[in-house]
């Protein structure tokens, strides 16, 4: 596809009110038609670190909407992934959730390359995943709050015996997710789709960190959410760190990223800008490299 080539001024003006803070002028630094297409195209090094490196994603190349893109993730920490949506963050989180097939190279998930696995042998292996979509991707709006509950689990002794399900156990299950994770809701039979964004985060979020992942992918977890919502979910997800899991979360939110991570990578165009440690990043700072501007120009 063709892409719109700026005139030199046009770009150099508008970097320059990016520099200034400039929200739109940032974006408009970043539009071009990027091709929905995954392919991962070399390896990546893990480095020796104290915590293990339990997930690497190597260099995906060939496609625009990710390129020559390079993250690692260790047990306890949370690593914030900033950028413009559009940038190849949905194709990365479906890459790594078996929703998006490569082509090459090498996704490593605690020692296992799971790229072009199934979602299901993905899941067995300890992933977790809140997807962008909530109402769409990570509920069944149709299905009531217990069957969306249970939808990764419903074969396991925990909730059946011999393919048939157990409702009693599920209730019980039920009951607790609603408690513990204070979704509000007249009771646990209506349909998720009809409960409020908030709730239906919550429903996801109950799902996924109870199965005990050994990594979770967030992708925009706080989207739409009322400040209530967005301080409960923030504060799950610091706690699943202290509990050793590693996270990965996509977000826009500069605050959200900066207040939560203890890394952050910034993609632009698909690429790595750059890998800052908390203390590095500023909201002003990330904000230039989302705009695809680095350090030294």
């Amino acid at each position: 596809s063709k892409l719109t080539v700026m005139k030199e001024e046009k770009k150099r003006e508008l970097l320059r009110k990016s520099k200034e803070g400039d929200r739109l002028a940032r974006e408009e630094l970043i539009l071009g038609n990027l091709k929905l297409v995954l392919s991962v195209v070399s390896k990546f090094s893990p480095k020796n670190e104290s915590a293990s490196d339990l997930f690497q994603v190597g260099c995906i190349g060939l496609i625009k909407a990710i390129d020559n893109f390079n993250l690692d993730i260790r047990e306890g920490e949370i690593v914030g992934l900033a950028g413009v949506s559009g940038n190849g963050q949905k194709e990365l989180a479906e890459a790594i959730n078996g929703l998006r097939r490569t082509e090459s190279g090498t996704i490593n998930f605690f020692g296992t390359e799971i790229q072009n696995k199934t979602p299901a042998e993905i899941i067995n292996l300890g992933m977790g995943y809140i997807p962008e979509e909530r109402n769409t991707e990570g509920i069944v709006p149709g299905m009531s709050i217990k069957e969306n509950l249970i939808l990764k689990d419903s074969e396991k002794p925990q909730f059946s015996s011999k393919h048939i399900l157990s409702d009693k156990k599920i209730v019980e299950y039920t009951e607790e997710m609603i408690k513990q994770f204070d979704i509000r809701t007249a009771n646990m039979h209506v349909p998720a789709g009809s409960l409020s964004g908030g709730n239906i985060q919550k429903v996801i979020l109950a799902r996924e960190i109870d199965r005990g992942p050994k990594l979770l992918i967030c992708v925009y977890p706080i989207r739409g959410l009322d400040m209530g919502a967005a301080e409960f979910i923030h504060k799950q997800l610091l706690a699943l760190r202290n509990k050793g899991v590693g996270i990965l979360l996509i977000s826009e939110e500069l605050e959200e990223i900066v207040n939560l991570s203890d890394r952050i990578a910034v993609i632009f165009k698909g690429k790595t800008q750059k890998i800052l440690r908390r203390e590095e990043a500023t909201t002003a700072k990330l904000g230039i490299l989302m705009a695809g501007v680095k350090d030294d120009e």
